[in-house]
């Protein structure tokens, strides 16, 4: 039976932020093991997935839908470029940072270009802190990826998208 009295009011309370979800690639198992200790230490992260070679983070990537993924530089199969090149064909906006020894303005170009947001020095950074930094606040990320809210630089290509006119558009006109 339906009636129109109202319910009491529930209490405000914020809902607890997901833990951000971040997919690690390396081909050291050490290095693997050490930065998901490390990552794990923070009740708001999480680590969904670790990939061993570039072909997999491609791979888990699509499987795990991660919020986050640490990619290495140099790894078999796949470049930590290259895996992020084919990543962000699939999820262009999650965030990628690649982690690496070669921290050179050579390096962080080619980054850039693929869309990366940032080149982190496996031995000149606090890991934690720069992740922290470009995470903001972990209630930003969603499980299915990163809000518009959330980007940090526009997505490759899409500042133009907008501006140019479909072959289509161009028909109607």
């Amino acid at each position: 039976m339906y009636t129109n009295q109202k319910l009491p009011a529930l209490p405000s309370r914020p809902m607890p932020a997901s833990p951000v979800r971040i997919l690690i690639a390396d081909d050291s198992e050490l290095v693997r093991s050490k930065l998901a200790a490390t990552l794990s230490t923070r009740d708001d992260w999480i680590v969904c997935g670790q990939a061993a070679d570039g072909r997999e983070a491609v791979m888990l990537a699509v499987e795990q839908k991660p919020d986050f993924i640490i990619l290495d530089f140099c790894m078999p199969m796949l470049s930590g470029i290259q895996a992020a090149a084919e990543i962000l064909k699939i999820m262009p906006r999650v965030p990628i940072v690649l982690y690496t020894l070669y921290d050179d303005p050579h390096t962080e170009a080619e980054a850039k270009k693929v869309g990366i947001r940032k080149v982190i020095s496996k031995t000149k950074s606090d890991l934690v802190a720069d992740l922290a930094e470009i995470l903001g606040k972990p209630h930003n990320i969603g499980p299915l990826g990163v809000s518009d809210a959330y980007a940090i630089e526009p997505v490759r290509g899409e500042e133009t998208a907008a501006a140019e006119p479909t072959k289509a558009a161009l028909k109607r006109s």
